[in-house]
């Protein structure tokens, strides 16, 4: 776990007892990632780190493009971290190799979330984008239309959603959106803004939306069954 002293540690579960620390070179804002016998967190240097989980020892590291604020994700042998910067990096979670990487819009303040076929990237500005998981191409961009700081969740074909000003949204991840559907969908949007139409466009995927009046979500919503 990261420390604000500039230190990743370890500790026995059964009694707090110091295993190993490592120093870190910037501030680490969340918490790591650990899978098959590896240790990961971002930092604020914008460097992405990988540390041996029985030794503490550095198996490698990965120099972003900018501050890391979110933790990261480990799916199917790949590390998932974004950047203040705007940029989703996909890592080999063994050696750190770049597989893709997206560049969005916005800066990315919170962990994605993956399901076997695609992930989901929530922005600051309330877009969240969904990627195709092997090659990193867009398939989807809803948006929410307000800030948002929490990730999404996944569940069978729907995608959970929440916003700063208390919307839970649900999306059918499944739809694909292209560029001339997006253009069209703008322009009628401004139609509507301009009175010459009687409601906004829905976006593409809306499954359903519930407001909870000034509730500000900050946490991440959970699914279980239904």
């Amino acid at each position: 776990l990261p420390t604000g002293e500039r230190r990743a540690v370890a500790l026995k579960t059964e009694n707090g007892t110091l295993l190993w620390e490592h120093p870190t070179s910037g501030t680490v804002n969340f918490s790591p990632a650990v899978a098959d016998g590896l240790v990961y967190y971002g930092q604020r240097d914008s460097k992405m780190v990988a540390l041996n989980a029985q030794t503490g020892h550095v198996a490698w590291e990965y120099l972003t493009d900018g501050p890391i604020f979110a933790a990261p994700v480990v799916h199917q042998g790949v590390v998932y971290i974004g950047t203040v910067s705007g940029t989703l990096f996909a890592l080999d979670a063994k050696t750190g190799e770049r597989l893709w990487s997206f560049e969005l819009e916005q800066p990315i303040f919170s962990p994605v979330a993956v399901n076997e076929e695609v992930l989901a990237v929530p922005t600051q500005s309330g877009k969240t984008y969904i990627l195709d998981k092997k090659t990193g191409k867009e398939r989807l961009l809803f948006d929410l239309g307000r800030s948002t700081q929490t990730s999404p969740a996944f569940q069978n074909h729907r995608l959970f959603l929440t916003s700063r000003l208390g919307a839970v949204v649900a999306v059918d991840w499944r739809q694909r959106e292209y560029p001339l559907e997006r253009m069209a969908r703008y322009w009628r949007s401004q139609f509507w803004i301009w009175g010459l139409q009687d409601r906004p466009p829905v976006p593409k995927g809306l499954l359903w939306t519930h407001l909870l009046g000034r509730d500000s979500f900050v946490s991440s919503p959970a699914v279980l069954e239904n």
